[in-house]
């Protein structure tokens, strides 16, 4: 059962780092793992990694470590991806196109199920149609869309984000270099590339000093 309320801000920011790492495990086919190993992939004390763990109700074992296939199956069902979501995309631009037909949708239980763009519709994108913008409102509540992925130009990022919202979708991965304004019942995940960059130049200024 999701305890998300019962979870620090941090951990729930490492909970994705957990996740990936586990997820690599399983596919190895590696069946236990130790706390040192997992801190040292990131980059925290054995200590930390202990005491993150013990949230679930899954303990690991002195000397034997802990049972990969149960944590990642904790860990995955605590952010959610014990169901599958259904995705759409909005903006088939640069960015969109990179998206389209990237495994981590499948592989984490993402469905990536249409695109949608003002001027690229009818283009075919990895075996995905993209469709006019007007069409997105009905495909969304006919598809029971769960997510919208929104990356237009800034510009039309909220109108966008608000037709998908009006169809049903309450989670929001936004590539525009915008805040959406949304809803108390929805959420938002921003992925800004140029505050990325920025932030990777102040670390880059420090280590010169």
């Amino acid at each position: 059962m999701p305890m998300g309320n019962f979870l620090s801000k941090e951990l729930i920011a490492r909970l994705p780092l957990y996740n990936r790492y586990f997820y690599e495990y399983f596919c190895s086919g590696l069946e236990r793992v130790s706390s040192g190993t997992i801190a040292k992939k990131m980059g925290v004390a054995p200590s930390q990694v202990r005491n993150d763990l013990s949230k679930f109700t899954i303990a690991g074992q002195q000397g034997y470590g802990y049972s990969v296939k149960n944590l990642y199956m904790s860990i995955s069902e605590q952010l959610g991806f014990h169901s599958v979501k259904n995705c759409v995309l909005v903006g088939a631009g640069a960015i969109g196109r990179a998206l389209i037909g990237n495994k981590m949708f499948v592989n984490q239980g993402f469905r990536l199920l249409a695109a949608f763009d003002a001027r690229g519709a009818g283009q075919t994108l990895n075996g995905l149609t993209v469709r006019p913008m007007e069409t997105l409102r009905d495909f969304a509540a006919a598809e029971r869309i769960d997510i919208a992925i929104v990356a237009t130009p800034a510009e039309d990022a909220q109108a966008a984000a608000q037709q998908a919202y009006d169809a049903g979708a309450r989670g929001f991965l936004n590539f525009s270099y915008t805040d959406l304004r949304l809803p108390p019942d929805a959420v938002a995940e921003n992925v800004h590339l140029l505050d990325s960059l920025m932030r990777l130049s102040h670390k880059m200024s420090l280590n010169k000093q």
